[in-house]
């Protein structure tokens, strides 16, 4: 299942523009919250996601209450219900389920204590440039 975005559809095809206007739809402030609280290594997760991987996830303890989430079951269970993460219902997990949630989560690494994220998650992409224009001076350089 893949979620897309209303309004970036909209923007694309009355500005002939196709980029990411996830952005625009809602703040992502509302839930840099969950993830910055780091239940449980919540921040591994989210790097993991980001890399294409899934992560089990119990959503039986959510309470749908977004003031008291106290565990990075229900943070991840928040973030499933605003839209931010997918769920597999058949591996009960979670995943980032497009480019602009993707792209989201990444603006959202470069704030705060998620800098350093951010950093790596920049290494990776500038890793795979490299990798794709073959160019190994670079990739060694990179990974060392």
């Amino acid at each position: 299942m893949h979620i897309y975005n209303p309004n970036s559809v909209s923007m694309a095809m009355s500005n002939h523009d196709f980029d990411s206007y996830w952005k625009n739809t809602s703040s992502f402030a509302s839930i840099n919250t969950f993830i910055t609280m780091n239940y449980e290594g919540l921040k591994d997760d989210v790097m993991a996601m980001l890399s294409g991987e899934k992560v089990y996830v119990n959503t039986d303890t959510f309470q749908n209450d977004l003031s008291t989430v106290s565990s990075k079951d229900e943070a991840i269970t928040a973030l499933i219900h605003l839209g931010y993460l997918g769920y597999d219902r058949e591996e009960y997990s979670a995943y980032i389920p497009n480019y602009e949630v993707k792209k989201a989560y990444q603006a959202a690494l470069c704030t705060g204590s998620w800098s350093e994220i951010a950093k790596s998650v920049g290494k990776c992409d500038e890793l795979l440039r490299a990798t794709i224009k073959g160019d190994a001076d670079k990739v060694a350089e990179i990974v060392c």
